[in-house]
């Protein structure tokens, strides 16, 4: 018997139809989660590795939480200074890159410079858990500093143009003046290298994609480098910065290049924003090659900052900052103020027209830390307690 159809149904039948013919396109949700794995060459370095990627979470969310603050109005300025873009600037949109969008299946929708920036964070602060088992993790760290050669998991093919991970069962591929070489054995080694994202199941994988990082002993050997001028020892967490330095206030005036150095926070969040989902693109400098540091960050358009993993981790590092106190327990650190003075045809350059200490010299744009007791919005803090073996971070407002 064929049914009969309402004047309801009928009118939900045209209304399916007509939004069907409609090409739709949604920025997607933070998908996952998503599991992370390190091998134990990573806890040899140094045996607090796991808490680095407890940090990097946790500053991930206060970024989040800082920008979604309408009260936040001096970490929105170092919103504006990295991204080129006001925190409220609801004119311009920027799309993700063309990796993230192939990744995702669909052209994601155009977002404001903020929501792109919160949803990456908030993505990496929630959707990544820890495993145990590496065939379950998309994304595996190794810190093993063997690349090529008895006992390596990398084994070269005849053609010299790629390596074999025999554990991972996937080919990196070599750039063309590799000379045969791992990125972290070449003459000028990398920090760092995040693979291409490998799609479909692998001998001795459960999962339908993954990513290899290898942490380079370069990274190792900078960040263990005694900062001469500041006297900080490594590696440091914000915190343990501020105490080599005495607290209450001792990183005032300090470049934040110099806190950048120390922490090993740094290389990691850079990396973690080239996997899926951020997918993020570096803008090499035409001369060096250079894909990191502050100055670097300046230089990039607006459109740049937005894809690059360098302008989210000192976002990040300026989050740390802000929740360190600066001040007998009160206050914080932040960009200078006075930027906020400096007409906008000079905001990003060396030579404001700005007269301090007898010379010219623009501080937000060299990046010095400025300790204020009044540092608006709320200090995210992380407190790490030792509960029947169980780690516990949490958040407390005490401003």
């Amino acid at each position: 018997m064929r049914p009969t159809t309402s004047l309801t149904s009928w009118l939900a039948t045209i209304i399916f139809l007509l939004l069907s013919s409609i090409n739709l396109t949604v920025a997607p949700a933070p998908p996952g989660p998503y599991k992370y794995w390190f091998n134990a060459t990573c806890l040899a370095k140094d045996k607090r590795f796991q808490d680095y990627f407890d940090e990097m979470t946790f500053r991930a969310g206060s970024v989040s939480k800082k920008l979604k603050d309408p009260t936040d109005t001096d970490f929105h300025r170092v919103f504006h200074i990295i991204f080129k873009t006001k925190v409220d600037d609801e004119d311009n949109f920027f799309e993700m890159t063309e990796e993230a969008d192939a990744w995702a299946g669909h052209d994601t929708v155009p977002m404001t410079g903020k929501d792109m920036v919160t949803e990456a964070m908030d993505a990496l602060s929630v959707t990544w858990q820890y495993t145990s088992a590496r065939e379950e993790a998309n994304l595996r760290v190794y810190c093993d500093d063997l690349y090529v050669g008895a006992g390596s998991r990398y084994r070269p093919t005849i053609s010299g143009q790629k390596l074999y991970d025999t554990v991972n069962d996937f080919y990196f591929e070599l750039g063309e003046d590799a000379g045969g070489q791992h990125d972290c054995e070449a003459e000028d080694p990398s920090l760092a290298i995040t693979g291409e994202v490998v799609n479909g199941r692998r001998q001795n994988s459960n999962v339908d994609w993954f990513v290899v990082m290898d942490l380079c002993q370069e990274m190792w050997i900078n960040l263990m480098k005694v900062d001469e001028r500041y006297g900080l020892r490594a590696p440091r967490s914000v915190k343990e910065m501020d105490q080599d330095r005495g607290g209450n206030g001792h990183l005032h005036g300090m470049a934040v290049v110099h806190a950048a150095r120390q922490w090993p926070l740094l290389t990691l969040f850079h990396e973690w924003l080239h996997v899926p989902p951020f997918l993020g693109e570096d803008y090499p400098e035409p001369l060096t090659g250079e894909t990191s540091g502050w100055e670097h960050v300046m230089g990039l358009t607006a459109k740049e900052a937005f894809h690059s993993p360098e302008a989210y981790t000192f976002l990040a590092l300026w989050a740390a900052l802000a929740d360190l106190p600066a001040m007998e327990g009160r206050g914080g650190y932040t960009i200078s103020r006075d930027w906020d003075n400096i007409d906008d045809e000079y905001k990003w350059t060396n030579s404001p027209g700005l007269r301090h200490g007898g010379h010219l010299q623009n501080e937000g744009y060299e990046g010095y830390a400025m300790a204020y007791r009044d540092l608006t919005g709320t200090r995210n803090l992380r407190d790490e307690q030792t509960r029947e073996g169980e780690k516990i971070s949490r958040s407390e407002d005490d401003l």
